[in-house]
């Protein structure tokens, strides 16, 4: 059965920046507009753009700057009219649902980053996923609301992932809400093959409830707790123990402050 994320937020809530951390945990990006965004690529390369400059683009820097070869638009605002004026309006409502539908179907671990619409919220729930909503404060005057983004507020949702904080706070909410609990034991065994392998020492931790505590708190104070984030998404696509790993040679400390 495939494992469906869902994530969606106004534009600047940090969508991307939280999908990361699932995609370095294995899980396969598929965005409902993926088939549209591949359709302007095909249609920048037919015009001889180059590919770093395409990706700008459509993922970029370049994404909110007018373009000759986009007939005058951004990218963003032609992908919006010819995803909704084009391609939900004229075409159908469920044209890059469907598409989206056919290509999660094999999948085993999906994050999708651009649910908008009602049916698209529909398709990720019929299929077993679960929906959350990224919230950051962003300049309203920067960012208007087209017909693509007025559903978002009232998507129904499982939980809201407030990010109105840094980088590594959200990445630590990601890692800690769908990469579950640590095992404390390995944790621990992983933090004595530090000590012996580069020969230091750490303070060690009393009680594997501390753990807990620093989760509930959302504080982040001991060298323990540094590592368990640190080593949370290799825990998570190798199997290898944390401790045999550590000695094995592939992790380094370097320029890391325990």
């Amino acid at each position: 059965m495939t494992n469906i994320v869902g994530l969606t937020g106004l534009k600047g809530s940090g969508k991307d920046t939280a999908a990361k951390v699932l995609k370095a945990a294995g899980f396969e990006e598929v965005k409902m507009a993926e088939g549209l965004k591949r359709m302007i690529r095909a249609f920048l390369y037919y015009q001889g753009v180059e590919s770093l400059d395409v990706e700008r683009m459509i993922e970029g820097d370049l994404k909110e700057v007018p373009t000759e070869f986009l007939g005058g638009k951004s990218p963003r605002e032609f992908m919006q009219l010819l995803g909704t004026e084009f391609g939900r309006k004229l075409i159908n409502d469920d044209l890059w649902v469907d598409a989206w539908k056919r290509r999660t179907a094999t999948l085993e671990n999906v994050v999708t980053t651009d649910i908008r619409f009602p049916n698209e919220a529909q398709a990720l729930a019929d299929a077993g996923g679960e929906l959350y909503r990224i919230e950051r404060d962003t300049d309203v005057n920067t960012f208007s609301l087209h017909e693509s983004e007025k559903y978002i507020p009232t998507l129904p949702v499982k939980a809201v992932i407030d990010n109105q904080g840094t980088i590594d706070e959200l990445n630590q909410e990601m890692i800690l809400r769908f990469l579950g609990p640590i095992d404390h034991a390995e944790l621990m065994a992983a933090m004595e093959a530090i000590t012996i392998r580069y020969q230091i020492t750490i303070d060690m931790p009393s009680h594997p409830h501390q753990f807990d505590t620093y989760h509930e708190t959302g504080k982040n104070p001991s060298p323990a707790k540094m590592l368990e984030d640190e080593l949370h998404l290799a825990r998570s696509v190798d199997s290898t123990p944390w401790a045999d790993y550590i000695m094995s040679g592939e992790f380094e400390i370097e320029g890391r402050v325990l």
